[in-house]
C-alpha cells in the first residue's frame, strides 16, 4: 500500500514526465509551463516544485529563451526589435528581462534583420 508521501511523489513525478515531454519539441518559457500544468489539472504546490525541479537541471531558463530567441531571429525571421519583444512578451517573458535583450540583439544586428 502506498503512503501519502509515496502518492505526492508519484504525481511530482508525472509532473515532471509531462513537462519533459513538452518540452521535447521546443524550449518553453515558466509561463507557457505553468499554463500547461494548470490544463493537466496539477496542483499548484506541485506544479511549483516540478518548475523549481526543471529550472534545477536548466530545462527551463527564460534568460536562455530570450537568447535562443534572437539568434532564431537574426537567422530566420528577421523582425525588428519592437517586434521581437513583443513575441517574448506573448510567450510570458516579463518586460523587465526583454528590456536587457540588447545582449543578445545589438541595434546592428536589428540593422541587417530590417
Amino acid at each position: 500500500m502506498k503512503t501519502e508521501a509515496n502518492l505526492k511523489e508519484d504525481v511530482c513525478q508525472k509532473a515532471f514526465d509531462l513537462c519533459v515531454g513538452y518540452l521535447s519539441y521546443r524550449d518553453r518559457t515558466e509561463l507557457e509551463i505553468r499554463t500547461y500544468l494548470e490544463k493537466k489539472h496539477i496542483d499548484g504546490v506541485v506544479a511549483e516544485q516540478t518548475l523549481g525541479k526543471l529550472k534545477y537541471y536548466g530545462y527551463v531558463d527564460d534568460e536562455k529563451f530570450i537568447r535562443n530567441a534572437c539568434e532564431a531571429n537574426t537567422r530566420y525571421q528577421h523582425f525588428g526589435r519592437k517586434r521581437l519583444r513583443r513575441e517574448l512578451e506573448k510567450k510570458g517573458i516579463p518586460r523587465d528581462m526583454t528590456d536587457h535583450m540588447d545582449r543578445y540583439f545589438t541595434p546592428e544586428e536589428e540593422a541587417a534583420c530590417l
